[in-house]
Formats: structure tokens, sequence, C-alpha cells
């Protein structure tokens, strides 16, 4: 995307000036999406804890929730660009590893006969 000609990029060589890119953030971090007032009760939480996994048009980020996983667009985001909240889905829903594997199955032997 990015291609340097005489040492400057080509979005500023073509329009004269530097593209605007404040609002990118760090892929996977976490962030916290607000929930409206329609969507909640009085003692339920105001944000709900997500990571970023992508962006939606140009003011709007797609997250993904922690809870149900589900992917969500919004604009009404705080970020924490810190800690990266991947880790934390990851440990909840991991997968079987190869150890399980082999003890729950038996495994064909590959052997030469």
């Amino acid at each position: 995307m990015w291609c340097m000609v005489n040492e400057e990029s080509v979005t500023k060589t073509w329009f004269g000036e530097r593209p605007d890119i404040s609002h990118l953030r760090i892929y996977r971090c976490k962030a916290y999406m607000h929930v409206l007032n329609e969507n909640r009760k009085s003692l339920y939480d105001r944000a709900e804890e997500c990571i970023l996994v992508g962006y939606g048009t140009a003011t709007t980020y797609r997250l993904m929730t922690k809870k149900t996983r589900r992917i969500v667009v919004t604009r009404d985001v705080k970020f924490h660009e810190a800690s990266l909240g991947l880790r934390d889905v990851q440990n909840n829903y991991a997968p079987r590893t190869w150890t399980s594997l082999r003890l729950s199955h038996q495994l064909p032997s590959f052997a030469p006969e």
C-alpha cells in the first residue's frame, strides 16, 4: 500500500498531503464497546469487552465480543492498545491438543510391515 517516491509516500506525492491514519488501531487489541440504553437493564454493564478484528467503513470498527464471540460493527469504542485481548478468548475455547487426541482415540500405526 505504501510506496516511496523521492522519499515521500505516493499519497503525499499525488494529493500533496499525508494521509490521515489517526483512526488506525493495533489489530487484536482490547476494546470496550458501548452498550446502548435500549439494550441493557439498570444493573447491566455499560460497556462490553471485545477484540478489534478489523474495520468497517471509514468511521466504524469490527469487533468480536468475548462473551458471545459474535462480530459487531460499531463506532462507539474505547481501545486499550497496551494489551492484546485474543489470548483470553483462545484460552477459553482451546482446541483439542494432540495429547488429548492420542489418549482418547486409538490412532492407526504407519509402521512398515
